[in-house]
Order: C-alpha cells, then sequence, then structure tokens
C-alpha cells in the first residue's frame, strides 16, 4: 500500500503549500472602513434613528410621562402613553353637554362634548360669551328672567303696568375693548305684546348708572377715573304700552366689532391649556 501511495504523490506532485503574504496596515484600515461602527449603549429610553448620511446615526427620546414636558417637546410618545393623556383630557378637559334622548346622562351616552375650564381668547368675529354671562341689573325685581342654552327669556307678570321692562346683561371689562365700535345683533320671538327691543353700552357694577343703549357704541380709549366699567347690553321685555304678562326670548346673540351687524356666528373659544 506504501508503495502505491508513493507513485500517486510521484504521479500528481503531492506538495503542500502555505499563504505567508503579509497583510498590510493600509490592507486592514481600508476593509475595516467598510464596516459599520459598533452602536454605542445608550439607555431604555432611547432609540436609534437613521440621518439620511451613511455612516451616521441619530437617536430619539421616548416620552416619560412622569418628566418635564418642556423638555421632551421633540420626544416620541409610545401608544400606552398616548392613550392615557386622550383618556385623561376627556375626563378633565372635556363635559358632556348633549345625551341621547331618555338615557341616563352619562359618559357613555353623550352626543357632544365642550371644552370645559375655557379662556377668553374668542376665535370667531363674536365677542359675547353666553356661558360666562350673568345679569347685571333688572329694571324690575319681578321680572322673570330664564337664561337657556343660546340666550335669555325676559317676561314681565301681569300685576306689572305697562313700561320699559329690561335686563342688562355683562359683556366683559370695557378695557378689554376701549376705542372698539361694537354692534350688537339679536333673533327673538316676543309674545302677549311683548316688544323686541336692544341696545349695547357701558356701565357700573350695578348698572345703576349707564351710558349707550343703541345697537352700536364706541367704547372710550381710557375709562380714566370712570366708575362705568363693565361693557353691557340691554335686552327688553316690553319697550313701553301695556300687556298680560308680555316678553320676549332673545336668542342668537352677537357683538362684534364695526357699525354693521353681519349674519350670526356662534362665539367660539381659543382653548389654552393651564398648566401649574
Amino acid at each position: 500500500m506504501r508503495r502505491i501511495f508513493v507513485a500517486i504523490c510521484i504521479i500528481f506532485s503531492c506538495v503542500a503549500y502555505a499563504d505567508t503574504t503579509i497583510t498590510s496596515k493600509n490592507y486592514v484600515d481600508n476593509q475595516i472602513a467598510t464596516k459599520q461602527d459598533i452602536v454605542p449603549a445608550k439607555d431604555t429610553n432611547t432609540v436609534l434613528t437613521h440621518t439620511g448620511e451613511s455612516g451616521n446615526i441619530g437617536e430619539k427620546e421616548i416620552y416619560d410621562a412622569n418628566g418635564d414636558y418642556l423638555t421632551q417637546q421633540h420626544a416620541l410618545v409610545t401608544a400606552g402613553v398616548a392613550d392615557a393623556a386622550i383618556q385623561n383630557a376627556i375626563d378633565t378637559e372635556f363635559v358632556c353637554v348633549e345625551w341621547y334622548e331618555n338615557d341616563e346622562h352619562t359618559d357613555e351616552n353623550c352626543l357632544g362634548w365642550k371644552i370645559q375650564n375655557t379662556t377668553q381668547y374668542p376665535s370667531s368675529k363674536n365677542l359675547f360669551n353666553l356661558d360666562n354671562a350673568r345679569i347685571l341689573y333688572s329694571s324690575n325685581s319681578q321680572i322673570q328672567t330664564t337664561k337657556n342654552s343660546n340666550g335669555y327669556t325676559v317676561m314681565v307678570p301681569g300685576n306689572i303696568t305697562g313700561g320699559y321692562y329690561f335686563i342688562m346683561v355683562e359683556l366683559g371689562d370695557v378695557n378689554e375693548f376701549l376705542g372698539k365700535t361694537l354692534t350688537i345683533s339679536v333673533k327673538s320671538n316676543c309674545i302677549n305684546g311683548g316688544k323686541r327691543a336692544y341696545g349695547i353700552g357701558r356701565c357700573n357694577n350695578t348698572c345703576s348708572q349707564r351710558s349707550g343703549g343703541n345697537a352700536t357704541y364706541t367704547m372710550p380709549t381710557s375709562i380714566n377715573n370712570s366708575s362705568l366699567t363693565k361693557a353691557a347690553f340691554w335686552l327688553y321685555a316690553n319697550a313701553g304700552g301695556a300687556g298680560t304678562n308680555p316678553g320676549c326670548t332673545y336668542y342668537d346673540i352677537q357683538v362684534e366689532e364695526g357699525t354693521a351687524a353681519t349674519a350670526y356666528e356662534p362665539y367660539q373659544n381659543l382653548y389654552i391649556p393651564q398648566y401649574e
């Protein structure tokens, strides 16, 4: 057998070779340069991002609900944190205003929501916010006034003789409207001899002193020492004359800048969250 192996080696030249080529540092560096660098460890609150540049990576912070919002405005939000925030907004920032007919007034049966704890920044031409309005003055303590979802009903009891009976509703502080010309417009339904009449102006805190009364009024540029610090408007139940329980219901009340009344637009509030 040994003789056969030797013969085979003679025929095929059984020689073993070893690669003794020396690799240069330059060659090694060039080859390593084609590989991606090892990504350094960061933390569990950061993710890697593409930068659009070969060989460069970026990173994004993951939003921490227990951290400071102002320092995390560009952080990524997980689905769980977003869901909790949305639910919190529903629970704390919104209030139900309409439900299915005859259903229990619960959130599950809610048809319409509105933002609560709103701020005084109207985002429509209508400057009158019915939700925050209050009556400053009534020309007779027996006048019956009802505030509804869209305005006011002003009625005169039957035992009161004919005359000018009205209420005054607060619009805001005069300082909010200095130098502005305001126009009021309303829609109304009157019954039992009630006569539609309204106007706008300003008065003191109780409206025992007042100025204005027409549909358009220009506020002063400065109130100085004047006591007429409240912007307000008049709504009449009966603008003179007699009647049995006369009254008027006023709705779609709009106060806007300018000298001409335009088409009604609901008051819309620009909501600005209040942070602690």
